[in-house]
């Protein structure tokens, strides 16, 4: 029998739009030209939330070049749905940071280094180092209620300078810090390889010398994602509304989900449950403030014991 806590996924990465204002190299955005309306978006969001999904990630290609993520992350919230926006940060300005402050749990920005050079040649835009702490500088000055979450992406170029990245920890109270191994499983990501791929050994010696800075930022949770962690643990959803996960280096269309339940897309030989729930068991973990927006936190929302 399959246990309580797998009968529904924790955790969804939604590419509301694979469109994009960047144009990285080491990207394996799923790429499309044409998105799903508000209202169709709306329909998923209702499945995901009737079938128990406890945090969505909305994410890209861009998700700013989506006309209704706000509207979607609002009702996600209302729902009770913990939210998170990851966003590369060059549409965001004040105006949606004030929005967002009132309906959004976690704001992920992307950082490959402190380090311009090696940012440029990551590939990132010019000048995304300093749009980040500009982000950084703003959400500090104003005391913006969610929390903040950086996602560093591993190559053989960055993999020197990436832990330099734990010196901005604590000047920015970053919350989260999740580190990917360079995965180059679709796009971009795929053509580009030989430029980017990092061996698991030098992957392994990069979370060393990371662990070995964590004395340093203790009220951060770092965390890491190898290939193989990101393989058949990671249901997304897609611009056309399909569900897809990571399989033996392929994508696996699971299904769309217009079209079918979500119970039924995630009951597949596909997905490693366990799995899935060990990268996600921080959700029941981590203090109230993970979940809720202090200003409507309820008494009781830590849950005592997993699902």
């Amino acid at each position: 029998m399959i246990s309580q806590k797998y009968l529904f996924p924790i955790s969804i990465c939604w590419d509301i739009t694979g469109k994009c204002n960047e144009e990285c190299k080491f990207c394996y955005r799923v790429r499309s030209n044409s998105d799903l309306s508000v209202e169709d978006n709306f329909k998923i969001l209702q499945k995901l939330i009737d079938g128990g999904v406890k945090k969505i990630s909305i994410v890209g290609g861009e998700p700013l070049l989506y006309d209704g993520f706000i509207d979607i992350i609002e009702v996600a919230k209302k729902a009770g749905v913990i939210t998170s926006l990851t966003t590369n940060g060059k549409l965001l300005d004040k105006k949606k940071l004030d929005i967002l402050s009132n309906i959004l749990n976690w704001l992920s920005l992307p950082l490959d280094s402190c380090d311009t050079r090696i940012q440029c040649l990551m590939t990132r835009s010019k000048g995304h180092f300093e749009n980040v702490i500009r982000i950084l500088e703003d959400i500090k000055e104003n005391e913006y209620l969610f929390n903040v979450k950086l996602n560093s992406v591993a190559t053989k170029i960055n993999k020197d300078t990436l832990p330099n990245i734990a010196d901005l920890i604590n000047r920015y109270n970053i919350k989260r810090w999740k580190i990917f191994q360079y995965f180059p499983i679709r796009g971009e990501a795929d053509k580009n390889k030989n430029l980017f791929s990092i061996s698991k050994t030098d992957f392994d010696r990069l979370k060393d010398m990371i662990n070995n800075k964590r004395s340093l930022i203790p009220d951060c949770m770092v965390s890491f994602s190898d290939i193989t962690q990101l393989q058949e643990t990671y249901l997304s959803i897609s611009p056309d509304g399909s569900a897809r996960v990571s399989f033996k280096n392929n994508d696996v269309i699971l299904g769309n989900l217009l079209e079918n339940h979500l119970y039924d897309l995630w009951n597949t030989s596909f997905i490693n449950k366990n799995m899935h729930f060990e990268r996600n068991k921080w959700i029941f973990e981590r203090p109230p403030s993970a979940f809720y927006l202090e200003k409507d936190r309820p008494k009781e929302a830590y849950p005592t014991s997993n699902p």
